[in-house]
């Protein structure tokens, strides 16, 4: 294994983690532990373990380059992606410009906002995405395909919305009903690296990782111990 397919693996787990809340049927507990896991990407990461001592080195070297931060040792380690790292694989991967991932977080803070019922402002993701309708309301005139333009919409808006909520720049809530999300930003201010590392990206290993992830996450999400993630409740905002 080289560096771009180990970048590109971690990559591609991240990105399911955090793409997971608002795209894959879950119930109540696992939708819990999975939001949960998402919200400790930008702190203690997410686990991982070697396959051998090549990999090791190889993790090495990629935090060597500040790409990612490695805790603690073998089954108990963790990596974080850092800013350089997600840029890197990102504008490799979905040809990005670093400066609009730090332009969205300006974009949700000036947004217009709500009160969620535990206190915090939060944009709601119609706010961003118009294609959703004003409330998560299509507009009646609406065309057939309006639900297939919305997901086009949001897939676009998801290759800067996931880094930012991978370095913990936004933070996403979700309702029960997972179609219904919305943002808040962090005490973390966006800080784009001097220099976004020229990496290679393994595309195969990439969406491999991205669907081991989705397995892993949907049928075995790890344990979120005493922590219990704040929902929208979907009532409120339909």
């Amino acid at each position: 294994m080289n560096q771009s397919t180990l970048l590109s693996q971690i990559a591609g787990h991240a990105e399911a983690l955090a793409y997971i809340p608002t795209a894959r049927p879950l119930d109540h507990k696992r939708l819990n532990a999975v939001l949960c896991a998402v919200h400790t990407l930008s702190e203690s990461g997410m686990p991982w373990r070697c396959a051998d001592k090549d990999e090791r080195s190889e993790l090495a070297e990629l935090a060597r380059l500040g790409l990612v931060e490695i805790n603690g040792r073998t089954q108990g380690q963790t990596v974080r992606l850092l800013p350089a790292g997600v840029l890197a694989a990102w504008t490799k991967r979905f040809s990005i410009e670093p400066k609009h991932v730090v332009e969205l977080v300006g974009e949700v803070k000036a947004a217009p906002t709500v009160r969620a019922p535990w206190g915090d402002q939060v944009v709601m993701g119609f706010e961003l995405v118009e294609s959703a309708g004003k409330w998560w309301r299509r507009p009646a005139d609406s065309p057939p395909d309006s639900w297939a333009i919305y997901c086009a919409d949001l897939d676009a808006l998801g290759t800067i919305l996931l880094p930012a909520i991978i370095l913990g720049w936004l933070y996403i809530y979700v309702a029960t009903r997972q179609q219904i999300w919305a943002l808040t930003t962090t005490d973390r201010e966006p800080k784009l690296p001097q220099t976004v590392p020229d990496v290679g990206i393994d595309k195969a290993a990439w969406d491999k990782a991205y669907d081991r992830a989705v397995e892993k996450y949907t049928t075995h999400p790890p344990d979120p111990g005493r922590y219990i993630a704040h929902l929208l409740p979907a009532s409120q905002w339909v």
